[in-house]
């Protein structure tokens, strides 16, 4: 299931989702599928644990399988996932090749999936949601091969956390393709990088 912001799902910038996950024995392992319009950073109980996901391609988009087991402890655990939203796919003109992006997921919603057979992950009702309003992208006014670049204003550092929702788009393809056609989700095709 697609989760996203029940007014900001649009926004291009930095969304963050919480929950909290309580667990009365840490499992041995819990396998959890995740995926995002268009980049997330997963954090539990404060430690940064992965991100991803990988980049798409023509015709599949990938979602990653995290093992949360590692990171969790008796009792009760946060989950934070910072979600960074690109700017929509565009091709402006037929050479403007800064802003024909294909290197990530650029549909016109920003959402999170999050999945799991273990237990419940994915009920909206359980996260919550917030906008950044410090982050911001600029990205109408192309640098040429810089492309776009992040414009933060950390006097506002004030978070709204609401009830996430249920996106709309469909749970197992991505209708919004820069190349038109439906995207296949598939399970991440490469290793993780380990240091």
């Amino acid at each position: 299931m697609w989760l996203t912001h029940p007014e900001n799902n649009y926004k291009v910038g930095k969304l963050e989702f919480r929950r909290s996950i309580t667990v009365e024995k840490v499992p041995d392992t819990l396998e959890v599928r995740l995926c995002a319009d268009s980049k997330y950073r997963l954090y539990i109980n404060g430690d940064f644990v992965c991100m991803g996901p990988v980049r798409p391609s023509e015709i599949s988009m990938y979602y990653d399988r995290v093992d949360f087991a590692p990171s969790l402890r008796e009792g009760e655990n946060e989950v934070f996932i910072e979600l960074m939203k690109l700017p929509p796919f565009e091709k402006k003109q037929k050479n403007d090749f800064e802003c024909y992006y294909t290197a990530f997921l650029r549909g016109g919603v920003a959402r999170l999936m999050v999945e799991c057979d273990a237990m419940c992950l994915d009920d909206p009702a359980d996260w919550e949601v917030s906008d950044c309003p410090e982050f911001d992208f600029h990205y109408k006014e192309c640098w040429g091969l810089a492309g776009e670049y992040e414009n933060i204003d950390f006097r506002l550092k004030e978070r709204n956390f609401v009830t996430a929702q249920k996106s709309d788009v469909s749970e197992t393809q991505d209708p919004i393709s820069p190349y038109g056609l439906l995207r296949v989700m598939k399970s991440r095709p490469i290793p993780y990088s380990t240091f």
